[in-house]
């Protein structure tokens, strides 16, 4: 798997990565996962506070996470929600006891407040202690992640936003317009969530919705209609007709698409079974011609 520098910092991560919140129910399958990823040459796992710990006790992640081996091998991105110095601080805290380490490489601060200024001290803090070695901003609005990398670099010397983060994929392009432009005058990555549209683009939902898929839940069953639906739908046909072409998977298709856009670092996908793990690892090797490529962009274009 291609290792891919966070802008102008000196972390390199694996281009796909790991949220495993889908099997912590799983912890032998987890642990496959990862050693999987490691494989594959990767070692990104994306990481948030509630899923380490649970009544101020590790959880079987953390404690997976923790071991010495596997931890050397892994870049971990852990996700903050809160919005005040103290709160994002103690967060912090709380993940590094849990984990059994003493840094996180890159943590990344996504709820907007407007005591903005709290949360670039927090990041500041973070860095000049050497919890985090990297901070990424994944907030609401990118004129908000461009606000506070301004106060971060005015921190201490050296301190500066490492990698933004949004939503990216062929049915939510939006990135396109200001987080990866914003990404690149930053001189930061581009971490994209949700390639896969929450499910969509596996074409799970291809002849219908899956009793037991996120569309039939009331949770998730709205934004997944809309994304079935309208003039998104030529999107989900073109990337479904590629892949048949290709004799792959879409969603193999809609990750090597994503991997190849100039200004990502990185794209992190959740599985709920090793073996869907196991197929989206093989999006690695998948080899997008010309012709195809340039379809998906016309058809995706926002």
């Amino acid at each position: 798997m291609q290792q891919r520098r966070l802008g102008g910092s000196g972390l390199e991560v694996g281009w796909l990565g790991l949220a495993p919140e889908a099997m912590l129910r799983q912890p032998e399958d987890l642990i496959t996962a990862l050693d999987a990823l490691v494989d594959a040459g990767g070692d990104l796992v994306q990481v948030t506070p509630p899923i380490l710990t649970r009544e101020s006790e590790p959880t079987p992640l953390a404690q997976i996470l923790r071991d010495p081996g596997r931890r050397r091998l892994l870049r971990l991105y852990l996700r903050s929600s809160e919005a005040t110095r103290g709160s994002l601080l103690s967060q912090l805290d709380t993940a590094l006891d849990a984990l059994g380490t003493d840094s996180i490489d890159v943590w990344t601060l996504d709820t907007w407040s407007t005591g903005w200024h709290e949360i670039a001290s927090a990041a500041s803090v973070a860095l000049a202690s050497g919890r985090v070695h990297y901070v990424g901003l994944g907030m609401p609005r990118t004129w908000q992640d461009v606000a506070l990398a301004g106060a971060i670099q005015c921190g201490p010397p050296g301190a500066a936003v490492s990698a933004l983060s949004a939503a990216y994929s062929l049915l939510d392009r939006a990135a396109d317009r200001d987080r990866l432009p914003a990404a690149q005058a930053l001189n930061a990555g581009f971490i994209a969530g949700a390639p896969l549209a929450h499910g969509v683009l596996t074409g799970k939902y291809r002849h219908g919705t899956p009793p037991d898929s996120r569309g039939a839940s009331e949770t998730h069953g709205s934004t997944i209609r809309a994304l079935l639906e309208g003039p998104r739908r030529p999107v989900l046909e073109g990337l479904l007709a590629a892949a048949d072409g290709l004799s792959t998977s879409p969603a193999s298709v809609a990750l090597a698409w994503i991997r190849d856009v100039p200004g990502v670092s990185a794209a992190v996908v959740s599985a709920r079974t090793i073996h869907q793990w196991r197929g989206l690892l093989g999006s690695d090797g998948v080899v997008l011609p010309h012709e195809i490529r340039s379809a998906l962009d016309d058809v995706s274009a926002v």
